[in-house]
């Protein structure tokens, strides 16, 4: 098949992100502001990211969950990557309580 010049054989649509959910602003606000507490010391060279559970590496996050990568720079390792997960603590304490009914329910079969 010819393409003529302008044209192009498939049209590609650009990926536009989903809205953020509003529990992931929310877990996003306090992680910030927690480092505003800690007085957000973060070196030269050291880049921050956030990401959801939109983001492709990211799918088996919880919705509300976000990770925080940080990228070192080393003059003589190029170049670490250091990962930290945050939760709501909405999400945390459900958690929690579905991890002592399965607890509780280990030791009645006991």
């Amino acid at each position: 098949m010819e393409v003529e010049s302008g044209e192009s054989s498939s049209r590609k649509r650009k990926w536009e992100r989903p809205p953020v959910l509003p529990l992931t602003l929310a877990t996003l606000q306090a992680v910030k502001e927690r480092a505003e507490k800690r007085g957000n010391r973060i070196s030269l060279g050291v880049i921050v990211k956030y990401f959801d559970n939109i983001d492709a590496p990211y799918e088996w996050l919880l919705p509300g969950w976000i990770v925080e990568e940080r990228f070192v720079l080393f003059d003589y390792k190029g170049c670490v990557r250091i990962y930290e997960v945050y939760q709501t603590r909405i999400v945390s304490s459900i958690l929690y309580t579905c991890m002592q009914l399965l607890r509780l329910q280990e030791l009645r079969h006991v």
